[in-house]
C-alpha cells in the first residue's frame, strides 16, 4: 500500500527552482519519490509517493 502527498512551492518561479529542488531532495531522504510534476502560474507542484510498509 502507498501513501501520497503533494508539494507546492511557497516561493515565486523566478530564481527559486533551487529551493524547490532542495525541498524535493529532503523529501526523498524520507523515502518519498516524485511520480508527477507540473508548474502553473509561477508555482511548482510535485506529487510524491512512498510505501506505507517501509
Amino acid at each position: 500500500m502507498f501513501e501520497y502527498k503533494i508539494l507546492q512551492s511557497k516561493f515565486s518561479f523566478t530564481g527559486n527552482s533551487k529551493k524547490f529542488e532542495e525541498l524535493v531532495n529532503s523529501q526523498a531522504r524520507e523515502g518519498w519519490k516524485v511520480i508527477g510534476f507540473t508548474n502553473e502560474s509561477g508555482q511548482f507542484y510535485a506529487m510524491l509517493e512512498r510505501s506505507k510498509n517501509r
